[in-house]
């Protein structure tokens, strides 16, 4: 993975990344928010509403819930999301639980992604592959 982008605060770990399902016969590209903090005791997942039309997609974290599974263990929170047969320019907003936005702009050909543009303050360490 390359293209990371860093600044001062950062509170989550964006990794973008494509992925051939070999069972489903499908592609598809990933988004996967991490939380830079680790938690000791419990798992915990990131609640997150997305929206997608045409070649924008939203993600809205809403915070923090346990993982379905209710073992103790520790790691970081995390949501993943996959969608399929994303191609061409799309437009990501990423809105924090502290309602603060992060916008910026990749572009998709086949297994390729690449950042296009970037949040000019950003609370979140974008990586793509």
């Amino acid at each position: 993975m390359d293209n990371i982008l860093k600044t001062k605060e950062i509170l989550y770990n964006l990794f973008i990344y494509t992925l051939h399902d070999e069972t489903l016969k499908k592609n598809f590209v990933v988004f996967r928010i991490e939380t830079e903090q680790e938690f000791e005791n419990f798992r915990y997942e990131i609640d997150v509403n997305v929206f997608h039309k045409q070649n924008e997609i939203i993600f809205r974290m809403r915070g923090l819930k346990p993982t379905k599974i209710n073992l103790p263990g520790g790691g970081r929170a995390f949501f993943e999301k996959k969608f399929e047969n994303l191609q061409g320019n799309y437009r990501i907003e990423i809105i924090g639980i502290n309602k603060k936005v992060n916008n910026f702009e990749i572009n998709i050909v086949g297994d390729l992604i690449k950042i296009i543009s970037v949040p000019k303050e950003s609370f979140l360490n974008i990586q793509v592959s």
